[in-house]
């Protein structure tokens, strides 16, 4: 005989098999590699209730107060993480050739009304790569954070890390949001079938190449994820780098293609068929066209082999 049903399983990464790991996202951005484990925790408060016909035992339990918490501990540390998670610490460039900031303080304000912003935890496949399928991805509407310990560690032997808690809290929905639900702390799985609102993850990342292909003898077409502009200012071989059959080659013109704003044309001396290129898009060279512009920043190698 069975002791009862059977317990729904799923098949989200996040909940499924004894073993896993996750990366974080906090508002738009991905913030690396972490160093131990990644915790949620749920803070409850908790009433007793006793009545003196029932003795000194509580009778029941009431909840007064929850919110969650996630515990983890970064392990790239930069500049920008720091900005993020330590309000008070306000970089003075984002030039990828530069650094710095200015350590100052934030006191006697509110922290959800000025520093919260959405969270995001996505289970990570066997290569370090995390998923983008919605029951593997766990979204938070609002969160703070506040870095536990110490800010910054140096030691001959000692491997930096930053430890931080993220409090997370419950967002009301606004009229017309959901017909289900006043509210929630946030959602896996597909929110148009739990019948809740998107979190609104804002748009952080510039242009990168998704593919590489030759268009003509001269031409690389580099498509990028999303509508691309050139940043004013760096040369050809400033932007592309271009190696074609192990030699080095300068572009003779990097431009975005007339016909279609997604991709980015390369032009270089003739490309003899069969050759391989090798192809690797600059840092902060290229931008896309939001109203404030997120600049390129991923070095990503394609290789594509030309068959024009």
């Amino acid at each position: 005989m069975a002791i009862g049903g059977a317990l729904y399983q799923g098949n989200s990464g996040l909940v499924a098999g004894p073993l896993g790991v996750v990366k974080v996202g906090f508002n738009g951005f991905d913030m690396g590699k972490t160093v131990s484990d990644a915790t949620l925790e749920v803070m409850q408060n908790i009433k007793d209730i006793t009545y003196q016909q029932d003795g000194t035992m509580p009778a029941d339990k009431v909840r007064t107060g929850i919110i969650y918490q996630l515990k983890v501990s970064f392990g790239e540390i930069s500049t920008g993480l720091l900005n993020q998670i330590m309000n008070g610490v306000e970089m003075i460039t984002n030039d990828v050739n530069s650094d710095g900031a200015v350590i100052t303080r934030s006191m006697y304000s509110s922290q959800r009304e000025n520093e919260s912003a959405p969270l995001r935890i996505a289970k990570v496949d066997s290569n370090g790569s995390e998923s983008d399928l919605d029951q593997d991805v766990m979204n938070f509407y609002t969160a703070i954070c506040n870095i536990e310990g110490a800010m910054i560690n140096w030691g001959a032997d000692t491997q930096r890390e930053v430890a931080a808690t993220f409090d997370i809290y419950w967002d009301e929905f606004a009229t017309g949001e959901s017909t289900t639900y006043d509210g929630a702390f946030g959602y896996y799985g597909d929110p148009i079938v739990a019948d809740v609102p998107a979190v609104v993850w804002p748009d952080r990342e510039g242009p990168y190449v998704v593919s590489a292909e030759t268009f003509s003898a001269t031409v690389v077409h580099l498509q990028m994820q999303e509508t691309t502009a050139l940043v004013t200012g760096p040369t050809p071989e400033e932007r592309v780098v271009l190696i074609v059959d192990g030699d080095y080659v300068v572009p003779s013109a990097v431009i975005i293609n007339i016909g279609d704003d997604t991709i980015v044309d390369v032009t270089v001396a003739t490309i003899t068929t069969g050759q391989v290129l090798a192809v690797c898009l600059l840092p902060g060279v290229f931008e896309d066209t939001e109203t404030v512009p997120n600049e390129s920043g991923r070095l990503v190698d394609f290789s594509v082999t030309n068959n024009v």
